[in-house]
């Protein structure tokens, strides 16, 4: 900050437009559209035509098995619920600690291996809804009598303030096909 006040006889701080012109001499190189575009067919275009050539082989058969799946799915994903969500936390939960908690779900016909159960956890807005929230996975620990599963796992509290949970379960497919969230159950 020094070298932008102080001025030369021609009122210019030369040594402060030095330092830009040396920053910029260093950071255009590797901000520039060519680096962007290049690590964009690296990262996305080139994977997405490596998937969509695998889903086309063998005369599209990976195509036709994500449809029978999802449609398998959504045949038997009324039966999907979160029973209940249990936390175990002490009177006052101090920073570094983590908030274990338990959820029976009830997945109907639905092997557990074809979803995710998980929590989603943040800081909450004066609406008392979570902001900026951040999915971690639960550990599927028994089957219980009536098809309920018992998932297992702790929040991590790494800031104070109110925070919240909600236990979530999405579908997925083991080949790591994209699916989106579809029930939430908010704790």
């Amino acid at each position: 900050m020094p070298l932008f006040y102080r001025r030369e006889r021609d009122s210019l701080p030369r040594s402060w437009i030095a330092l830009v012109r040396n920053s910029m001499g260093r950071l255009c190189p590797r901000f520039n559209a060519h680096r962007m575009v290049r690590e964009y067919a690296e990262a996305f275009y080139l994977k997405a035509d490596a998937q969509w050539s695998h889903y086309l082989a063998d005369g599209a058969a990976q195509v036709r098995a994500v449809c029978a799946w999802d449609h398998w799915l959504r045949t038997h994903w009324s039966q999907v619920r979160v029973e209940s969500v249990e936390d175990k936390h002490p009177a006052i939960l101090r920073v570094g600690q983590d908030l274990e908690v338990e959820a029976q779900v009830h997945l109907g016909e639905i092997p557990s291996h074809d979803v995710v159960v998980e929590f989603y956890h943040g800081r909450l807005g004066p609406d008392g809804k979570i902001t900026s929230g951040t999915p971690a996975p639960m550990r599927w620990e028994a089957l219980l009598p009536a098809g309920r599963h018992l998932y297992r796992g702790e929040v991590p509290c790494q800031t104070n303030g109110l925070h919240g949970y909600a236990v979530r379960i999405r579908p997925r497919r083991e080949d790591g096909g994209f699916v989106e969230p579809v029930l939430l159950f908010w704790a």
